[in-house]
């Protein structure tokens, strides 16, 4: 381990340069906010996660902890009452409204599921977890409140463990130093330079020491070595001491910076004002004993829980999202955005912003189907007791940008207020506007509901084909607290989700305050797009493991099906095997689409009865149909006579035709054997040894020229 300027935090050196004017913003009248270059002696130190281990052993006795992390909410919207009784909203359920639209493909099915870290396997107990987690290309990594944990991608061992504190200790544990009371961790994979990053934050027993601590893996294994350092949350721009402290971080990412934007509050537990900070992962990856990174202050006590988006791909701009709150009134002149707890006709408003030459600059606002702003939503009903569960606020969770849209999702209520579901969004930022008579809509919206399961807690993903997934937590009076997940495909409808389908499912009652009064959940959840294709979904959920312990669950899934090996390309014909295909599956829905997966082509196409062709240029079919895929070695190149391989082949079509009514038959014309079988639906399949196949159905017969050797 290599530790540098440990402590010299504690007495900081800074110097500060002042870039393009004042860094602070009155209102909404003082965008853009100027950043603030500041460069800070502060402590780094490059440690591996076997020193990190040695050292929990080495950390001073302490009393068992018992941590509740705190909740801090931006006050002064409408509180939702308490969770109703079943009966209060069974009415409103029923509505159209309450059926979030779907489309006609279920839910993938799981391609791997496996218990993450739980309470009770923690040495430092904290509720919530803070559920997060991120996915390399051979390790999955989940950071939580009290625990770090490793995990094989391909086996779901787990091939490491420890505190989050033990994690920072190299820093610092002792009072006012920056592992000294560490909370809110998150972690994304940065698939640019393919290393792990994490972020955390401390308040310990000092009153003037808030700290973000960032730290970056050596390599794409988090296993191996880290370099930490710690920023000083309570300096405003590298030189005014506060007394306020960071809750709350929000972390986003592009090609060079790392964002982290977080919510001040003071000694008082008042909140104060917004800081994004942009940090050059140049400044990350040095071990010098001062990181140089560039500070935003946002004075408009009206913006509150900014999100900055991941974003993937060269050349994506970076952008934040966050809610537009009633009474705001930072429209340049325009009235304030009214918005009550029913008012369910009233629009609701998400703002943008950007950072680009050094200002954090507001885009406008962008208008969303109606949803009420309060400061605490529904508390989510469970099995088995009259305890529920908070599911806190609306503030944004998360957000993606990816080919130029930002996606992004939170928990609402339905127009009556009265059970929470998933909000998601994709929004193209051009058409933002600070005029709320301009202000564009979303490319799409749309919302995940259930008749009678709350949900709550999501988090959205998306991957190089453009299809989207979303992970949750959900619980109603006839359901344990469990871990839940959707996907769409960017073939679906526009709006629409797939099935739900259930992660892992609650075992129990859960309540758990710790002498407090609320039931905490969350605060948030993790879902990332796997490097290793990216295309693979995982998602990492809370879950009731027991009355009280919570447990997390690891699960991943692709949105489409479709293999992501590399083929060789061989066969230009594919094209042509859609349209004799399309009597089989319905009308088509839309065209052709080209994708690459790797060095291969394959082309794609749905149907309108939910059916799915994926063929690859080599020849190799996947077909889709009533949830579950079907691979179709056949090939159509001419390569000459295959009568064994003709049986199998009927079994796979046998899942799209109905059950066999009889035997294979086997015949001749002229010297040529064929062979064919009849389906109950009256249709045939009728194949020749040199591999022509014919199909009948609906009184037609249709040729497919596929021949399989």
């Amino acid at each position: 381990m290599r530790t540098l300027c440990k402590y010299i935090v504690m007495v900081v050196l800074l110097t500060e340069v002042v870039l393009g004017g004042i860094s602070y913003a009155a209102g909404g009248s003082g965008e853009p906010v100027a950043g603030v270059t500041v460069t800070q002696q502060a402590p780094v130190s490059v440690v591996s996660t076997d020193e990190m281990k040695k050292s929990e052993a080495l950390l001073p006795a302490r009393p068992a902890q018992k941590r509740v992390i705190r909740l801090k909410r931006r006050k002064g919207h409408t509180t939702s009452t308490a969770a109703p009784i079943e009966s209060q909203f069974l009415s409103a359920i029923k509505s159209p409204e309450q059926s979030a639209p779907q489309s006609s493909i279920e839910t993938p099915t799981l391609i791997a599921s496996f218990t993450g870290m739980d309470l009770n396997g923690n040495t430092s107990h904290a509720i919530p977890p803070d559920t997060m987690g991120a996915a390399g290309p051979v390790y999955l990594m989940s950071i939580l409140n009290g625990g770090v944990a490793y995990y094989n991608k391909s086996t779901g061992a787990m091939t490491g463990h420890t505190t989050d504190t033990a994690f920072w200790s190299s820093l610092g544990t002792s009072s006012g130093q920056p592992a000294d009371g560490v909370f809110d961790p998150k972690v994304i994979y940065d698939q640019y330079l393919g290393r792990f990053i994490t972020v955390e934050l401390s308040q310990g027993t000092s009153s003037t020491n808030s700290y973000i601590l960032v730290g970056i893996s050596s390599t794409s294994d988090p296993t191996g070595t880290w370099t930490l350092h710690a920023i000083r949350a309570d300096l405003d721009n590298g030189t005014t001491q506060t007394k306020n402290w960071a809750d709350f971080p929000a972390v986003g990412m592009d090609s060079a910076n790392l964002y982290v934007s977080v919510n001040m509050f003071d000694s008082s537990e008042n909140f104060k004002y917004v800081k994004a900070y942009s940090i050059p992962k140049t400044q990350l990856t040095s071990t010098a004993s001062t990181i140089t990174y560039t500070e935003f202050i946002n004075n408009n006590t009206n913006d509150f829980t900014i999100q900055p988006c991941v974003a993937y791909g060269s050349g994506q701009q970076i952008y934040f999202i966050g809610e537009d709150y009633a009474g705001g009134g930072n429209h340049n002149g325009d009235s304030p955005v009214q918005q009550t707890q029913t008012a369910a006709a009233t629009p609701s408003y998400l703002k943008l912003w950007t950072i680009a030459n050094n200002a954090w600059t507001l885009l406008g606002d962008i208008v969303v189907q109606s949803y009420p702003v309060v400061d605490s939503l529904p508390g989510a009903p469970q099995q088995g007791s009259t305890k529920t569960i908070v599911t806190n606020d609306t503030r944004m969770l998360n957000a993606v940008c990816r080919g130029g849209y930002l996606w992004a999702t939170h928990t609402v209520t339905n127009s009556t207020g009265v059970k929470t579901e998933v909000a998601w969004y994709q929004i193209n930022p051009s058409l933002a506007s600070k005029t709320l008579a301009s202000a564009g809509s979303p490319v799409q919206e749309g919302r995940v509901s259930d008749t009678s399961l709350f949900y709550y807690f999501p988090s959205i993903a998306v991957n190089a084909n453009g299809d989207a997934a979303i992970g949750f937590s959900g619980s109603s009076s006839s359901t344990y607290a469990g871990g839940y997940y959707t996907a769409r495909m960017s073939t679906d409808t526009a709006g629409t989700t797939q099935t739900v389908g259930q992660l892992v499912a609650g075992a129990a009652a859960y309540y758990l305050t710790y002498g407090g009064t609320d039931n905490r959940w969350g605060d948030y959840s993790a879902t990332c797009v796997d490097p290793s294709d990216d295309v693979t979904f995982w998602t990492l959920q809370e879950y009731a493991k027991g009355s009280t312990n919570w447990g997390t669950w690891w699960g991943s899934f692709k949105a489409t099906g479709a293999s992501s090996s590399d083929y060789s390309t061989a066969s230009a014909a594919i094209g042509a095997i859609y349209s004799q295909y399309a009597s089989f599956f319905g009308s088509l829905s839309g065209s052709v689409l080209t994708l690459t997966s790797g060095s291969a082509t394959y082309y794609v196409q749905w149907y309108s009865n939910g059916g799915a062709l994926v063929a690859w240029t080599d020849g190799t079919m996947y077909a889709y149909y009533k949830g579950s895929w079907y691979a179709f070695n056949i090939g159509w190149q001419s390569l000459g006579k295959a009568a064994t391989k003709i049986t199998s082949i009927y079994n796979q079509y046998a899942s799209f035709f109905g059950k066999p009514s009889g035997s294979i038959a086997i015949g001749t014309s002229g010297s040529a054997p064929y062979y064919v079988q009849w389906y109950t639906n009256g249709g045939a399949i009728v194949a020749w040894t040199d591999g022509t196949m014919y199909s009948y159905l609906n009184g037609t017969w249709y040729a497919f020229g596929v021949s399989w050797q």
